[in-house]
């Protein structure tokens, strides 16, 4: 398990199978090397994990171009660890262009990215503002959906 301290509170993050490396050691250097990114972006309240999904977009801008998605994907990583995101898109927020939704997996120490899947969210409330921080200013029209609840980019976007 990995512990990190931010606004609000200490994260405890379960050491699961996506955060595993070939060994102990990298795979604490590994969380090391891209905890700063998680404690820009997670906060607490009461015991709810907050996501700053619009921090998140701004921690990758600026961050060097070849390490983008390495970061996104290992955040991405790391939030399927905590149940914030999932790989199971039953029953979870989707956007109507599948390849919207974000991917995660396992950077190497390179930050060379290597795409294990799709995540899919758990709260509505996580994907309307990671649609809105991502998104909002793209010209195409696209939707959350799920099951039978769809939220049009409009209704974000207002």
């Amino acid at each position: 398990m990995f512990e990190i301290i931010v606004e609000g509170g200490k994260i405890i993050i379960p050491e699961t199978y996506i955060l595993k490396r070939s060994n102990e050691e990298e795979t604490t250097k590994t969380f090391k090397l891209f905890e700063r990114y998680l404690v820009k972006i997670l906060s607490k309240e009461d015991s709810k994990i907050v996501v700053n999904w619009q921090e998140m977009e701004r921690v990758i801008d600026i961050a060097d171009y070849r390490a983008r998605e390495a970061i996104r994907q290992y955040i991405c990583s790391v939030l399927l660890s905590l149940n914030i995101l999932t790989e199971n898109p039953r029953g979870s927020y989707s956007f109507s262009d599948n390849n919207m939704n974000p991917d995660y997996g396992m950077p190497g120490r390179d930050f060379s990215s290597w795409r294990i899947g799709t995540v899919y969210f758990r709260r509505k409330e996580d994907i309307i503002a990671y649609g809105k921080a991502r998104f909002a200013g793209t010209l195409y029209n696209w939707n959350i959906f799920r099951m039978t609840e769809l939220i049009q980019k409009q209704e974000i976007c207002k």
